[in-house]
């Protein structure tokens, strides 16, 4: 990105050092480390550029910084309008870390050894809501979780209609509602994450790794018996695979060839 206002979340599975920021180009050491790189680290309560490292927050003093731990999240926002990089800590800003950075175009980055994270540019709900005119880096989406155009001006017309000043739209004219729709449960982890119930697949956020053996995963939650539910799932590969639903007692046994649906 070269210009606008930006966020994005990470999310620590472990205590240990990560090195959260942006580059502006392709660097071949830790975020960070060189002139072209500013990164933050929680883990040691410091902040990183030119391999030079500060405490942050630089309100702070080395015994009164807070340290992250695991399943803590981290927001980065990026304002390329005031040059200025900040980041927050369970929804708390931690003040600006960077300022008067330069015009160029900027690469979100996080250097990791032994820490494992989960990053969300904006495909899934954010666990904090982004500050007012920052967008998701993914696609730019103005808000999370999205509203269909589609759906914004039918609310419109509605509302016009509801005041007298405009007839109710054609679609709706006809529309059969049930006396007593049919009402589902969810629950669960508010974000659905994807776990694994058989052998040892290779999990990046909401993506399975092609595995050398058969594996089976599921989402994070579950729902009940009346409702109607969607979920989508990308195909990254041509290899075999089966999708679909289980119920609580389902057990695999890839030995025997009994998988989803045998």
């Amino acid at each position: 990105v070269m210009i606008g206002r930006w966020y994005y979340e990470v999310r620590l599975l472990s205590s240990e050092p990560a090195y959260i920021g942006y580059a502006c180009e392709a660097i071949d050491t830790a975020c960070g480390e060189c002139s072209n790189s500013w990164s933050f680290c929680g883990n040691r309560g410091c902040k990183y550029h030119s391999g030079e490292r500060s405490i942050y927050p630089t309100s702070c003093t080395d015994t009164q910084v807070p340290k992250w731990k695991g399943r803590d999240v981290v927001g980065v926002m990026l304002d390329l309008y005031s040059r200025t990089l900040e980041y927050t800590l369970n929804g708390k800003s931690l003040g600006i870390a960077y300022s008067k950075l330069p015009s160029v175009f900027y690469f979100p980055t996080i250097t990791v050894g032994n820490c494992s994270v989960e990053v969300n540019c904006g495909e899934t709900v954010f666990a904090h809501t982004p500050p007012p005119g920052f967008l998701p880096l993914h696609g730019g989406t103005p808000c999370q979780p999205g509203i269909p155009v589609h759906r914004l001006l039918s609310f419109v017309d509605s509302c016009e209609s509801l005041l007298g000043s405009k007839a109710l739209p054609g679609f709706f004219k006809g529309l059969e509602v049930p006396e007593d729709p049919p009402k589902g449960t969810r629950d669960g982890t508010d974000i659905t994450e994807l776990q694994a119930i058989d052998g040892k697949p290779r999990i990046d956020h909401l993506t399975v790794v092609k595995s050398s053996s058969p594996c089976t995963v599921r989402g994070s939650c579950r729902v009940s018996s009346s409702g109607k539910w969607y979920y989508e799932v990308t195909l990254a590969s041509d290899g075999l695979m089966q999708i679909g639903w289980i119920n609580a007692p389902y057990s695999p046994e890839p030995s025997r060839s009994r998988n989803i649906g045998d």
